[in-house]
């Protein structure tokens, strides 16, 4: 990892907009809600996987899936330990974890809190969408959107959609 990252100042942070009509609302009881487009819908839970491939004993929140795209679809949602300086760049070390090239970083507001969405080209011709946002009860939020990366901008409408319609409780 570099010793230099990029300042995220405050003002860079913009709301997202939901460009697809919501279908149904996903909800992990008293933390927040968000919106799904079609075809997104709850799945079994998943467990985190390491980059070195072993399982991770954070509980997922929330496992989604698009069960009928073109190749896997999933979101997974969880909280995080460990504080986040959403002032830092995330990138270098989400490119480092996901053993990629960071393709975009955004500062966003999820329902009036800052967060930061980084999306990684990943090995296996996969492009991974990862979320920190700041909860607001001291464990940063972490949402992964892991998506085949010749149908990723397809599948951009679906991510800002649930990113423009979070909800904290």
């Amino acid at each position: 990892m570099s010793g230099y990252r990029k300042i995220l100042p405050w003002s860079r942070f913009r709301p997202v907009m939901g460009p697809l009509p919501v279908e149904s609302w996903f909800r992990v009881p008293g933390l927040l809600r968000f919106g799904c487009p079609w075809p997104w819908q709850v799945a079994e839970s998943s467990s985190l996987l390491h980059p070195d491939g072993d399982h991770d004993d954070t509980a997922v929140l929330a496992t989604l899936e698009a069960p009928r795209s073109h190749g896997r679809a999933r979101l997974l949602v969880w909280l995080e330990p460990n504080p986040v300086d959403l002032t830092r760049d995330p990138a270098p070390g989400l490119e480092q974890l996901y053993q990629g090239r960071a393709v975009e970083t955004r500062a966003v507001l999820l329902d009036g809190r800052r967060a930061v969405a980084v999306e990684v080209d990943a090995p296996g011709a996969r492009r991974v969408a990862r979320l920190v946002a700041d909860s607001g009860r001291g464990d940063p939020v972490h949402a992964e959107l892991d998506v085949p990366r010749a149908s990723a901008q397809g599948y951009r409408p679906h991510w800002d959609t649930m990113l423009a319609t979070w909800q904290w409780l």
